[in-house]
C-alpha cells in the first residue's frame, strides 16, 4: 500500500469535499485560481488528487470557498481515529 498521504482515502475525501464546495459557491476552476493567485491548472491537479496542498493553500482554499478551516481540519481529525485498523496513525510524507 502506498503511505503517501496524497493518497489515503481521507485526504481524496477531503479534497472531494472542497471541490463540492467550490461548486456550491459557483466558482469555476478560473475564478478559484484566480482569488488564490494560482492557475485554473493548480485547482485542476489539486481536485484530480495529483498534487497535494500544504496546510496555508488549504486554509486559503477554504476561505474562498466560504468554509472554516477549523472545521475542515476537525472532520479530518475525526475520520483519521474514526478508522478501525488504526493505520491512519502512520501517515507518511
Amino acid at each position: 500500500m502506498n503511505t503517501k498521504t496524497i493518497f489515503h482515502p481521507v485526504y481524496g475525501r477531503m479534497v472531494d469535499n472542497l471541490k463540492a464546495a467550490r461548486n456550491q459557491k459557483g466558482l469555476t476552476q478560473e475564478q478559484a485560481g484566480h482569488a488564490l493567485n494560482k492557475s485554473r491548472n493548480w485547482i485542476h491537479k489539486m481536485e484530480q488528487k495529483e498534487l497535494r496542498m500544504d496546510v496555508l493553500q488549504l486554509v486559503g482554499l477554504c476561505r474562498v470557498y466560504g468554509r472554516a478551516s477549523v472545521d475542515v481540519v476537525k472532520q479530518i481529525e475525526e475520520e483519521l481515529f474514526r478508522e478501525d485498523d488504526g493505520s491512519s496513525s502512520h501517515i507518511n510524507k
